[in-house]
């Protein structure tokens, strides 16, 4: 099963174990490039909590700071 149902709005999910983690739907990521005086490279669109574990959806942007 999906854990964010028919949403096809990310392209990767990421899982922590760390249910005080702070990373919500207004945050922004770098995964691809971990260059963080450039732009950011994913944002998260969905959270969902279970008892043991926080999954997120994120979606790769392309974001242009010219």
């Amino acid at each position: 099963t999906r854990q964010f149902g028919q949403m096809e709005n990310y392209d990767r999910t990421l899982i922590t174990d760390d249910l005080d983690c702070p990373i919500d739907e207004s945050s922004i990521l770098w995964i691809d490039n971990l260059d963080t005086t450039k732009p950011h490279d994913y944002v998260v669109t969905k959270v969902a909590r279970s008892l043991n574990v926080i999954q997120y959806a994120v979606r790769k942007v392309n974001v242009d700071h010219g």
